[in-house]
């Protein structure tokens, strides 16, 4: 067995994320970490050598906990999804500000010396006459109309870290992640898209779940402090999902109003659209990762729509064959037993 080089103890502070368990299954396996707390309101049990996990709400204090195991990584995984696409009765635990603000407590009452943030892409607002990628100084001529809440919370760690800079920290924000984990009540960014769409409407981006855990290896491996944009390689069109489930879209001119466009949605697919989902539909947001490439080493190994596919078969079809069409042959796969991690992505699918 590998020793750990040194006595590092790492924290995960993470609510319903889906994605925590696989993290912490590659945490172990590199053997990087003398111990590792976990601050989460649930966890499935999983093997994990020298795990202690500590059950409550990630919005309450925490930093006696980090203070008393000695935590000096922390990383801060929060909740999954942009909160603008939460329904109203969540709780508002879940809400950034509120957790980010725990955060600072923790922060400035523990020993932590590096700390990864992991925000969202929707603090962007896409460019809506062409689309384009964006890169991180993106920011300041892209603020959405409606400054969500993961922006503000950004703002209020980065304002922290300034005053504190004795705290290495790294600022993730991924494209929405999709993979086999994948939660359908959790990952708010993939429950409209499969569903409607706008004529003539710009490219989606995705992250694949296992791109998002390298990105934050990555992170903690190199240290680097900044902000960096996560994401899968490519984009997915609308057709191609359409595709690829074999379902119908509904298509609507953007030219409609967010309201008459909100009726219209209620009506065909009983799906209440908000705001910024009408706005992500009409105007995805595609993000430039050189800087996370050549600052923090990461190198996406899949694709948005290999994303869109391991979601989407993982989460819905159970006894299905699908036909994997190529140049050269075709090759019939029982969904069951597959792994679709490495799937083309043209894609036809058949019943038994």
């Amino acid at each position: 067995m590998m020793e750990v080089a040194e006595r590092v103890i790492l924290g995960l502070v993470t609510g319903g994320n889906p994605y925590a368990e696989k993290l912490l299954q590659t945490l172990d396996k590199s053997e990087q970490y003398s111990k590792i707390v976990v601050i989460c309101p649930k966890l499935n049990p999983i093997s994990i050598r020298n795990m202690i996990t500590v059950k409550q709400a990630i919005g309450s204090s925490y930093y006696s906990v980090l203070r008393e195991h000695k935590v000096d990584v922390l990383v801060h995984l929060g909740e999954v999804g942009c909160s603008s696409l939460k329904e109203e009765r969540e709780e508002l635990n879940g809400a950034p500000i509120v957790l980010v603000k725990t955060l600072i407590e923790a922060c400035e009452n523990s020993d932590i010396n590096h700390l990864i943030y992991v925000s969202s892409s929707c603090v962007y607002s896409p460019a809506k006459t062409s689309w384009r990628t964006l890169s991180e100084e993106d920011l300041e001529l892209s603020i959405p109309d409606r400054e969500c809440s993961e922006l503000i919370a950004e703002k209020l760690i980065q304002d922290y870290i300034f005053e504190n800079p004795q705290i290495n920290m790294a600022i993730l924000r991924p494209a929405a992640v999709l993979g086999p984990s994948s939660d359908n009540d959790q990952i708010h960014e993939s429950n409209f898209w499969k569903r409607i769409s706008f004529v003539n409407t710009f490219p989606m981006q995705f992250t694949h779940e296992y791109d998002f855990i390298e990105s934050i290896i990555c992170s903690l491996k190199n240290r680097a402090s900044g902000i960096f944009n996560v994401a899968s390689q490519g984009v997915v069109f609308p057709g191609d999902i359409a595709e690829i489930i074999g379902r119908k879209k509904w298509y609507l001119p953007k030219i409609l109003p967010f309201i008459v466009t909100a009726l219209i949605v209620r009506a065909l697919t009983f799906h209440r659209l908000k705001y910024y989902e009408w706005s992500f539909l009409k105007y995805p947001t595609v993000l430039s990762t050189s800087k996370s490439g050549v600052m923090l080493g990461f190198v996406p190994e899949f694709s948005s729509s290999e994303a869109v596919v391991d979601y989407l078969y993982a989460s819905d079809v159970k006894e299905m064959s699908v036909e994997i069409i190529n140049a050269e042959q075709s090759e019939t796969l029982n969904t069951g037993h597959a792994i679709f991690s490495k799937i083309p992505r043209f894609l036809k699918k058949r019943r038994n």
